[in-house]
Parts: C-alpha cells; structure tokens; sequence
C-alpha cells in the first residue's frame, strides 16, 4: 500500500471516528442553549407572581424551543426527554402557579393523576427534509394563551367566572300570602279547592233546665285571591272566597241543617315592607287591610271565629305585623295582629263582635330550590261579645290551629297541599285542601 492510500484509509477511519462524537457534541450545544434560555426566562419571570410569571416564563422557553433545528430522531427524544423534566421542575417552582399545589416525582413529573404541561401541548410538526434518517423539530411546547392565564391568577385578584342565569330563590313562597315578594308590575293569581270542619257545643236554656246545643259548620270553597306588586315595597291583595256552606244546628234530639252556596265576603288591602333583613335583624312586613261583607252568612254566632263562614256580615278593618328571619335554608317567622268587627243588626237585635287579637309563628324548611316544607301555629284570643250594647260575660274565645304544608315551585305556577287542625274547642276542627298559584 502506497502513502497517498494509506492516508485516504486514515483519514476515512478518523472521519468515522468523529462522527458520533460530532453528533454528541450537537446535543451537548443545544442541551446548553436550552438551559440558558430556560435560566433567561425564569429570571424574567422572577418577580411577578401567578399566571403572569407563568405566561411569561412560557413565552421565553417558546422563543428558544422554536427554533429550526435538524436532529436525527435518537436526538430528538434526548432532548424531548430531557426538555420535559426541566420544563415541569420549572412549573413547579414556579411562586402561585398551579403546579406549585401539585407533588412531582423525581423527575419532576406531576403525581395523583395530574396531566404533564407537555400533555396538554399540541404533537411537534415532522418534517423530513427529504432525508429519511433526519427529521426537524418546529415546536416542542406552546405559550399558555391569555384565557389560560388568567384562570391562573391567585384568590382575589379576579372574579370568579359564572355560568348561565342565577338559580331563583323560591324559599319565601309559602309565605306569599303575607310576605312581599312581587316586584313592580309583577302580580299572582290564587285557586284552588278547601274543605273546611267546624263542630262545637254551647248551652242553651229549655224548660226545666239547660240543654247542650251542637252547632256543625261545613265548607267547600274555592279561595280565589289576586296579588299585584305596586312597587318593589308594596304589594295590594285582594280575595274572594266561592263556594258552599252548611250549617248544622242540633238540641235535644232535634236538627236543623242549612245549605248556602255564593260569594263569601271581600277582602282587600296591601303588604308592606317596612324594613329589610339583614344577617342578624328580621325583615319586617305590615299588613293593612279591610273586609266588605259581600257574602252569605248563617248565624252570628259563627261570625265571631275568623273563617268559620263563607262570609261574617260585618264590616271590619285588620292590621298585623309579621317578622321574618332567613337562616338559609330554615326560615323562621312570627307576628301578630288586631282586627275589629263593626256592630250591626241581625233580625233586631244588634250585634258586636268581640276584639280580635291574634298572634302566629312558624317555620319553613327549603328541601331544595323548589321544595319548602312549613308549618304555622296561630290563635285568637276574642274578647266578649255585645248584644243590645251589654256584655255577654264569659262569652270570650280563643281558638288555636296548626297548619302543615308543602310548597312546590314550577315554572309559572306554585301548588301547596295543606292541612290545618283546631287545638281548642272553638277552632275548626280539620281544614284540607290544595291552593294552586299561577304567576
């Protein structure tokens, strides 16, 4: 072999010597360059704090990773693998960024099933270049986007972000009747069907002696009422009971009964808050109102228990002042009230009412956005009765029920089943129905 072969010979084996080493080399400059870059971006994003050090030290990474750079695919992964681990010890150490609040393994990989930054980056662009051992890398990671960002800031520095319309708060419902809940120009409408028992005794005088006399008062009425919100403050009503009354009266053995059927007696008048709720003091709602007798009547001895009748024959005026307080979800409410019965002249004789005061409390529990259950204590306490201007001693009453309801909310009406029990002689002594509200 002469000279000039032998030093082609040695200088093929000395190029074949240094390729891998050359290949080695081009990792080891661009595992450097990464690392400045990456050094270059995290001081950068040193003083601020959240998503703006995040977003920030992501742009710089971007602007070195995307560079254009011909690797072989054995490259390529070294410093895939490599960029990966760097990038989420980073993110980790990162002050308010959201890896900061999720553990990473030894190589800086988040643990408990927390998806890798790089997971959520789009695959790298392969191009070939026309050689198939050779293939270039565009974009390993991409810079968070501004909406991602902001998701990130920490507590406090943004509103939290909402969804559709707020859920409406049906939990005064069962209270409507007293409550002020319509807004202005807003207005309800009250049916239904009531079924309504009143059975007690008194003495009477007969010959010889005193007898007891057993009086029956049976209801079945529809109670229409209408509501209508004036402002966001006053709230008029308006009702008008219909329906079918019989009256049952029995002495020694003997029974009369009487059926009426028709309007009951008008009602009218308006709610007004007087003060709002707050956390620790009640909203405060007065109630003005007044009562036309437009209805039948039996006897006046029924006109003295409050809904004893379709209608009472009197005039009569009535204010009351109702307390409420929200302990979502339990609500809890309590009042009370006056009413007075105008004198009047029934088959000559002339007849006055007792005073009427009256006092109420209960509780209403919110199931859910639709559902509230409620119950409600109240009782009268009526002074005696005047016949002729003298008093009729001991003819004073106080009946007391209970009422026990469901309110159900649902698009564009409101349905509450409801029964009521007398506690005393003189309160009725069962009231069932169901009252449908349309709005």
């Amino acid at each position: 072999m002469d000279r000039s072969s032998a030093t082609t010979t040695g200088a093929r084996s000395a190029a074949g010597r240094l390729r891998p080493a050359a290949g080695r080399l081009s990792i080891l400059v661009a595992l450097i360059s990464c690392t400045t870059a990456a050094a270059n971006a995290q001081d950068v994003a040193s003083h601020p704090s959240g998503a703006a050090a995040h977003a920030q030290g992501a742009a710089g990474e971007s602007q070195f990773i995307g560079f254009q750079s011909t690797l072989t695919r054995t490259q390529y992964r070294s410093l895939s693998r490599f960029n990966e681990r760097r990038t989420a010890r980073q993110i980790a150490r990162t002050p308010g960024a959201w890896a900061s609040r999720v553990p990473v393994d030894a190589y800086g990989r988040p643990l408990g099933g927390q998806p890798s930054l790089l997971a959520q980056q789009p695959e790298p662009h392969w191009s070939t270049g026309g050689q198939s051992s050779a293939v270039r890398l565009t974009s390993v990671t991409q810079p968070m986007d501004a909406a991602a960002a902001q998701t990130q800031q920490p507590d406090g520095a943004k509103e939290p972000e909402t969804y559709g319309a707020k859920p409406v708060d049906n939990t005064l419902e069962f209270l409507r009747r007293q409550s002020v809940l319509l807004k202005r120009g807003e207005s309800q409408f009250d049916t239904g069907a009531v079924f309504t028992n009143f059975d007690f005794d008194f003495p009477v005088p007969i010959v010889g002696g005193i007898a007891r006399a057993d009086l029956r008062q049976r209801l079945l009425y529809t109670p229409l009422a209408y509501r209508y919100g004036l402002t966001d403050r006053v709230q008029v009503y308006t009702s008008l009971p219909v329906g079918w009354a019989n009256g049952q009266t029995s002495i020694v053995g003997q029974s009369q009964s009487v059926n009426q059927g028709g309007l009951g007696d008008l009602n009218a008048g308006c709610n007004v808050k007087l003060r709002e709720g707050q956390t620790c003091c009640p909203e405060v709602i007065g109630t003005f109102g007044f009562t036309a007798p437009t209805g039948v009547y039996t006897s006046p001895i029924f006109a003295t228990v409050p809904g004893a009748g379709l209608g009472q024959g009197m005039w009569a005026i009535n204010t009351q002042l109702l307390l409420i307080n929200v302990y979502d979800p339990v609500v809890i409410f309590y009042g009370g009230g006056y009413r007075h019965l105008f004198e009047r002249e029934f088959n000559s004789i002339l007849y006055a009412a007792g005073e009427q005061f009256n006092y109420q409390m209960g509780v209403g529990f919110a199931v859910n956005e639709r559902v509230t259950l409620s119950s409600a204590f109240q009782g009268y306490y009526i002074t005696d009765t005047y016949i002729n201007r003298e008093r009729i001693q001991g003819s004073n009453i106080e009946p007391m029920t209970m009422r026990f309801a469901v309110t159900i909310t649902r698009p564009k009406r409101i349905i509450e089943p409801f029964a009521m029990f007398g506690l005393t002689e003189f309160a009725p002594k069962a009231s069932v129905g169901i009252v449908v509200t349309f709005y």
